[in-house]
């Protein structure tokens, strides 16, 4: 089943980075990050948009800048007992992320 979800991810910016453009790089870090990736409980598909990116705090002893940002996606969380039903060219095996299943 698909959710929206509100989550939160935490980034680190090298210095080189800082400047003018620096909302544009963490988002598009953002979507590389956490776009198609499985946490356990669900898949994230799409990041729709993003609500509040947190002033940058330093990192001692490493020059680098860590950033929290709020964002909202689209997830997808299969239930058990929940059909997903797909068909490939050979008609043989299908893959999902981390799920598996052989048919014929």
């Amino acid at each position: 089943m698909f959710f929206i979800h509100f989550l939160e991810h935490v980034l680190t910016l090298h210095p080189s980075f800082f400047g003018s453009h620096v909302k544009e790089y963490l988002s598009q870090k953002l979507l590389d990050d956490v776009e198609g990736i499985c946490t356990g409980d669900y898949y994230i598909v799409c990041v729709m948009d993003m609500y509040d990116i947190s002033e940058g705090k330093i990192i001692p002893g490493s020059g680098l800048a860590e950033y929290t940002i709020v964002y909202r996606a689209i997830v997808w969380k299969p239930f058990k007992g929940e059909t997903v039903r797909d068909r490939d060219k050979k008609h043989f095996f299908i893959y999902f992320g981390g799920l598996f299943s052989a048919s014929s």
